[in-house]
Protein backbone atom coordinates (compact mmCIF):
# COMPACT_ATOMS: atom_id res chain seq x y z
CA UNK A 1 0.00 0.00 0.00
CA UNK A 2 1.44 3.43 -0.56
CA UNK A 3 0.24 7.01 -1.32
CA UNK A 4 -0.37 7.39 -5.38
CA UNK A 5 2.39 8.13 -7.25
CA UNK A 6 4.99 6.45 -4.59
CA UNK A 7 6.30 4.20 -6.85
CA UNK A 8 3.49 0.63 -6.47
CA UNK A 9 3.66 0.06 -10.16
CA UNK A 10 7.51 0.30 -10.44
CA UNK A 11 7.56 -2.01 -7.10
CA UNK A 12 5.17 -4.76 -8.83
CA UNK A 13 6.91 -4.46 -12.05
CA UNK A 14 10.35 -5.00 -10.67
CA UNK A 15 9.01 -7.80 -8.61
CA UNK A 16 8.21 -9.64 -11.70
CA UNK A 17 10.83 -9.12 -13.64
CA UNK A 18 13.57 -10.41 -10.87
CA UNK A 19 11.37 -12.78 -9.20
CA UNK A 20 8.82 -14.01 -11.72
CA UNK A 21 6.19 -14.04 -9.50
CA UNK A 22 2.70 -13.05 -9.27
CA UNK A 23 1.91 -9.58 -8.50
CA UNK A 24 -2.19 -8.34 -8.26
CA UNK A 25 -3.79 -4.74 -8.16
CA UNK A 26 -6.92 -3.59 -6.87
CA UNK A 27 -7.44 -1.46 -9.84
CA UNK A 28 -8.95 -3.17 -12.48
CA UNK A 29 -7.78 -0.83 -15.29
CA UNK A 30 -4.25 -1.98 -14.53
CA UNK A 31 -4.39 -5.79 -15.47
CA UNK A 32 -4.94 -8.14 -17.96
CA UNK A 33 -8.76 -9.06 -19.08
CA UNK A 34 -10.14 -12.61 -20.25
CA UNK A 35 -12.11 -12.91 -23.42
CA UNK A 36 -14.83 -11.10 -22.12
CA UNK A 37 -13.06 -7.88 -21.22
CA UNK A 38 -13.22 -8.58 -17.47
CA UNK A 39 -10.34 -8.52 -15.01
CA UNK A 40 -9.21 -11.92 -13.92
CA UNK A 41 -9.78 -12.05 -10.02
CA UNK A 42 -6.72 -13.26 -8.36
CA UNK A 43 -8.95 -15.55 -6.18
CA UNK A 44 -11.95 -17.67 -8.29
CA UNK A 45 -13.89 -16.85 -4.64
CA UNK A 46 -13.64 -13.30 -4.82
CA UNK A 47 -14.87 -11.25 -7.71
CA UNK A 48 -14.69 -8.08 -6.49
CA UNK A 49 -10.33 -8.48 -6.52
CA UNK A 50 -7.98 -8.12 -6.24
CA UNK A 51 -7.24 -8.38 -9.63
CA UNK A 52 -4.20 -10.09 -11.22
CA UNK A 53 -1.49 -7.69 -12.71
CA UNK A 54 1.99 -9.36 -13.78
CA UNK A 55 1.50 -12.89 -14.15
CA UNK A 56 4.47 -14.77 -13.15
CA UNK A 57 5.91 -18.09 -14.71
CA UNK A 58 5.99 -19.36 -11.32
CA UNK A 59 2.58 -19.58 -10.71
CA UNK A 60 0.60 -17.96 -7.94
CA UNK A 61 2.17 -17.88 -4.49
CA UNK A 62 0.65 -18.23 -1.27
CA UNK A 63 1.54 -14.60 -0.68
CA UNK A 64 0.79 -12.15 -4.05
CA UNK A 65 2.31 -8.37 -3.37
CA UNK A 66 -1.30 -6.54 -4.80
CA UNK A 67 -1.25 -2.88 -5.14
CA UNK A 68 -3.74 -0.50 -3.52
CA UNK A 69 -3.34 3.41 -2.28
CA UNK A 70 -6.25 2.75 0.61
CA UNK A 71 -8.47 5.70 -0.88
CA UNK A 72 -6.91 9.36 -0.84
CA UNK A 73 -7.30 9.49 -3.91
CA UNK A 74 -8.21 12.80 -4.63
CA UNK A 75 -5.43 14.17 -6.79
CA UNK A 76 -5.56 18.36 -6.51
CA UNK A 77 -7.72 19.21 -3.89
CA UNK A 78 -7.36 19.68 -0.23
CA UNK A 79 -6.45 17.28 3.06
CA UNK A 80 -10.14 17.58 4.18
CA UNK A 81 -11.32 15.60 1.15
CA UNK A 82 -9.07 12.22 1.13
CA UNK A 83 -8.17 12.12 4.94
CA UNK A 84 -9.67 8.81 6.28
CA UNK A 85 -10.91 7.13 9.23
CA UNK A 86 -9.30 3.71 10.52
CA UNK A 87 -12.52 2.03 9.50
CA UNK A 88 -12.67 3.48 5.71
CA UNK A 89 -9.10 3.14 5.36
CA UNK A 90 -9.03 -0.51 6.41
CA UNK A 91 -11.98 -1.19 4.03
CA UNK A 92 -10.47 1.13 1.11
CA UNK A 93 -7.52 -0.92 0.96
CA UNK A 94 -9.33 -3.85 0.21
CA UNK A 95 -11.76 -2.04 -2.23
CA UNK A 96 -11.01 -1.22 -5.94
CA UNK A 97 -12.25 -1.46 -9.21
CA UNK A 98 -12.84 -3.54 -12.22
CA UNK A 99 -13.59 -3.25 -15.97
CA UNK A 100 -16.80 -4.59 -17.34
CA UNK A 101 -18.54 -4.74 -20.20
CA UNK A 102 -20.41 -1.63 -21.30
CA UNK A 103 -23.70 -1.61 -23.23
CA UNK A 104 -21.53 -1.29 -26.62
CA UNK A 105 -18.85 -4.10 -25.79
CA UNK A 106 -16.17 -2.23 -24.77
CA UNK A 107 -14.75 -2.14 -21.19
CA UNK A 108 -15.83 1.01 -18.31
CA UNK A 109 -13.57 0.93 -15.72
CA UNK A 110 -16.33 0.93 -12.88
CA UNK A 111 -15.89 1.91 -8.62
CA UNK A 112 -17.22 -0.52 -6.61
CA UNK A 113 -17.41 1.75 -3.21
CA UNK A 114 -19.36 -0.65 -1.26
CA UNK A 115 -18.05 -4.21 -2.44
CA UNK A 116 -14.74 -4.73 -0.54
CA UNK A 117 -13.54 -7.67 -0.74
CA UNK A 118 -13.32 -10.46 2.02
CA UNK A 119 -10.67 -9.28 4.95
CA UNK A 120 -9.12 -12.63 5.03
CA UNK A 121 -8.01 -12.33 1.71
CA UNK A 122 -5.46 -9.93 3.43
CA UNK A 123 -2.55 -11.57 5.01
CA UNK A 124 0.32 -9.58 5.21
CA UNK A 125 1.25 -5.56 4.15
CA UNK A 126 3.86 -3.72 2.75
CA UNK A 127 3.83 0.08 3.23
CA UNK A 128 5.25 1.88 0.56
CA UNK A 129 6.94 5.40 2.29
CA UNK A 130 7.91 8.10 0.02
CA UNK A 131 9.30 11.13 1.04
CA UNK A 132 6.36 13.62 1.07
CA UNK A 133 8.08 16.63 -0.67
CA UNK A 134 9.31 14.16 -3.38
CA UNK A 135 5.62 12.75 -4.13
CA UNK A 136 4.34 16.45 -4.32
CA UNK A 137 6.95 16.91 -6.79
CA UNK A 138 5.80 13.96 -8.88
CA UNK A 139 2.26 14.45 -8.69
CA UNK A 140 2.75 17.94 -10.17
CA UNK A 141 4.44 16.34 -12.89
CA UNK A 142 1.65 13.78 -13.25
CA UNK A 143 -0.86 16.39 -13.91
CA UNK A 144 1.45 18.49 -16.05
CA UNK A 145 1.74 15.43 -18.75
CA UNK A 146 -2.21 14.72 -17.42
CA UNK A 147 -2.85 18.31 -19.16
CA UNK A 148 -0.18 18.40 -21.83
CA UNK A 149 -2.37 18.68 -24.75
CA UNK A 150 -4.80 21.37 -23.31
CA UNK A 151 -3.24 24.35 -24.37
CA UNK A 152 -5.64 26.73 -22.10
CA UNK A 153 -4.89 24.80 -19.00
CA UNK A 154 -1.10 24.85 -19.88
CA UNK A 155 -1.61 28.40 -20.09
CA UNK A 156 -3.13 28.95 -16.92
CA UNK A 157 -0.48 26.23 -15.35
CA UNK A 158 3.04 26.37 -17.06
CA UNK A 159 5.21 23.97 -15.90
CA UNK A 160 7.63 26.40 -14.22
CA UNK A 161 9.02 26.89 -10.50
CA UNK A 162 6.28 29.44 -10.31
CA UNK A 163 3.76 27.17 -11.97
CA UNK A 164 4.46 24.74 -8.87
CA UNK A 165 4.48 26.76 -6.54
CA UNK A 166 1.29 28.52 -7.76
CA UNK A 167 -0.63 25.38 -7.38
CA UNK A 168 0.85 24.32 -4.01
CA UNK A 169 -0.56 27.62 -2.62
CA UNK A 170 -4.06 26.56 -4.60
CA UNK A 171 -4.36 23.44 -3.22
CA UNK A 172 -3.95 25.32 0.45
CA UNK A 173 -6.60 27.41 -0.12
Amino acid sequence: MSFPNSGTTYTGSLIKSVSNMTTATNYGKEGPVDKYNRNIPLRADSQYGPFLQHIGERGIPNYVQTKTHCGGRCGFCSPSKYIETLDSFEQMCRTGSRSINDTLGGTKDVRLDGFPYPKNIVQRATHLIRNPFNNIVSRYHHRQKKHADDIEWSSNNPNTLEGFRAQCKEMNA
